[in-house]
């Protein structure tokens, strides 16, 4: 399964019920950083089959070097953390990621005092999106010039710097950067009792004020509170992950994620059926312009993305050039959490060595590992207009169809460039590598996936040929700037 590893806190998974035992000022001895250092970077030679997909090797020796220089003295597991994320901008892979330790994020969850805003980021400010503090004197809209005397947007973009990418994407660990504003700013600055900020009103005005930080629970309840309800996420709501909706000769089909098994089993729907009931739909509706929103869909299957493009594409295809694998095993499987039966069990089973590396056999195709051999149209195929919109939240799957549509040009392309490389992306088993000592860990990614496309790996998504993004005031207004553009768009076309 290839979808992204989302982690914003007030959704992540892995949270338990018991209160954290979290020590922010515990130190670890040199030597036992040092063997986690060994340990990372043995795990990631080992296992991660696009290591040196960006880097060359010799870069990362220096880095390993570097860190180790600086292990001279006991360090904190967070300050561990802050020494071993800048990997990311090494590996340059949207799949992998380096975290705090369960504990760390815990606390935030239940006792830390955190910053009180949801931010926005646009044109190069961080806005206000909503404000959770104490102090009503500058409303949404706002703009925030400097927090506890930094700078705003050079706080931005150094969490942007560090974040997981795929290739030279920016969209995606500029928005990471925003949305997972909390949990970075806590990371690397702490959560004090209070924040100094100054701030542009919408008017102009600018002011100098403190507020206080505010516990998550309470911070959920005012954000609640400002929403006029609950904000329940795709995911826990009963909201259908595939839509599609006709008005006159324009249809919209909303695909929220390529998850086969979440979409059957949560949201009672089959990808196959869905898509041949709506071009059987769009077809006796004689439409003229089918717009795909694959907006904010971070993946799932290669099956659901190559049933989409066999009704956009009249002859067969292959959609994969190849996929292959690093390793056939999981290494050091007692420092990886929450292994599942696949991962460690299947891998020797359906993988076959060729060289260096390891290919998917009979066994893997067979159960289900689809895109490697020609695949026919299906029926009915749809010949007119296709726009396909797409953001920073288009990622890992959703990356791939777009490169594949790209490249057969079959549609216009409005919004932002998905985070999910169009050339290739390396997931599929995604494990979870926790570092014994720091308790840090790190999200490897173990196989590689190449598209059957006619361009070559420039480090990018799809750019749009119509690039729209939100304003803050699109934000706060609800208004979906983006469709608004490309219905204005086919209006002027016809």
């Amino acid at each position: 399964m290839k979808k992204r590893i989302v982690y914003f806190f007030l959704l992540l998974p892995f949270f338990v019920l018991a209160q954290s035992n979290y020590d922010a000022n515990k130190k670890i001895a040199p030597d036992l950083l040092k063997k986690d250092l060994a340990i990372l970077k043995e795990n990631l030679e080992l296992a991660h089959t696009g290591l040196y997909t960006y880097t060359p090797k010799e870069e990362f020796e220096k880095f390993y070097t570097a860190v180790e220089s600086k292990l001279d003295e006991p360090k904190t597991a967070l300050e561990f953390y802050g020494m071993i994320r800048p990997l990311l901008s090494l590996i340059k892979n949207g799949h992998t990621g380096i975290y705090p330790s369960r504990t760390f994020m815990e606390n935030l969850r239940d006792e830390a005092l955190l910053f009180p805003i949801d931010v926005y980021w646009n044109e190069d400010q961080l806005y206000v999106y909503r404000n959770l503090s104490d102090n009503k004197s500058f409303p949404p809209g706002s703009i925030i010039q400097r927090i506890n005397g930094e700078d705003a947007r050079e706080i931005i973009l150094n969490f942007a710097r560090d974040n997981t990418t795929d290739g030279f994407n920016v969209t995606g660990p500029l928005d990471e950067s925003w949305i997972n504003f909390k949990v970075l700013y806590a990371s690397f600055y702490g959560t004090p009792e209070s924040y100094k900020m100054e701030i542009i009103k919408p008017d102009g005005e600018l002011i100098n004020c403190t507020i206080g930080g505010q516990p998550n629970k309470e911070l959920s309840a005012r954000r609640i509170e400002q929403n006029g309800g609950p904000l329940t996420s795709f995911w826990s709501s009963d909201q259908p992950a595939l839509e599609l909706k006709i008005d006159e000769d324009i249809a919209t089909m909303r695909i929220r994620t390529f998850d086969s098994k979440f979409t059957k089993k949560k949201k009672k729907q089959k990808f196959k059926r869905f898509y041949k009931s709506s071009f059987e739909k769009i077809e006796a509706a004689g439409v003229k312009h089918l717009i795909i929103d694959l907006r904010d869909n971070g993946g799932g299957d290669p099956m659901p993305t190559i049933e989409l493009f066999a009704h956009l594409h009249p002859e067969p295809f292959t959609f994969y050039k190849d996929v292959y694998s690093l390793t056939q095993k999981v290494p050091n499987k007692k420092l990886y959490t929450d292994l599942d039966f696949a991962s460690k069990n299947l891998m020797p089973i359906v993988f076959k060595k060729k060289g260096d590396l390891y290919y998917p056999n009979w066994i893997a195709r067979m159960a289900g590992l689809k895109g490697l051999k020609e695949s026919k149209p299906n029926k009915p195929y749809y010949d007119k207009k296709v726009y396909v919109l797409t953001n920073s939240g288009s990622f890992s799957a959703t990356g791939e169809i777009t490169g594949l549509i790209k490249s057969y040009n079959r549609a216009t392309f409005i919004g932002e460039e998905p985070s999910g490389n169009a050339y290739q992306n390396v997931s599929g088993i995604v494990q979870t590598l926790e570092l014994p000592n720091s308790k840090n860990r790190i999200a490897i990614p173990f196989w590689m996936w190449i598209m059957n496309v006619d361009f070559k790996n420039d480090g990018h998504g799809v750019i749009p040929d119509h690039i729209v993004r939100r304003s803050i005031q699109d934000m706060i207004d609800r208004k979906d700037r983006v469709m608004e553009y490309t219905l204005d768009l086919i209006k002027k076309a016809d």
